[in-house]
This record gives C-alpha cells, structure tokens and sequence, in this order.
C-alpha cells in the first residue's frame, strides 16, 4: 500500500478512494490501517454483497 501512495503522490493526487466488499474484514483493516476514512456503503446489485468505499488522503 505504501508504494501505491507514493505513486499516487507522485502523479499529483491528494486523496483515492479505495473500495473492498464489507465481508472482506483483512482488505478493510488494511485501508483503514493506511488512513482509510469510510465515506460510503451500499449494496452491489449484480453480487448481491455490501461494497465499503473509503477515502484516503495523501
């Protein structure tokens, strides 16, 4: 993750955000771990599965 930051300084972003499905508890910590603020949950209609979207400023 920390090298995807970096890239993504690098290109001039200042925030990404990032999506894992919510049952997806090691992905979620990850993004948290690295700054992950949650801005949004909804269900994905084709999966039928809760998706979690965060923001992470860099």
């Amino acid at each position: 993750m920390y090298l995807r930051k970096s890239r993504c300084r690098e290109k001039g972003l200042e925030k990404v955000i990032l999506g894992c499905y919510k049952e997806n508890l090691a992905s979620a910590a990850t993004i948290r771990k690295n700054g992950g603020i949650l801005i949004d949950e909804n269900e994905n209609y084709k999966e039928g599965r809760i998706s979690q979207y965060y923001l992470i400023n860099l």
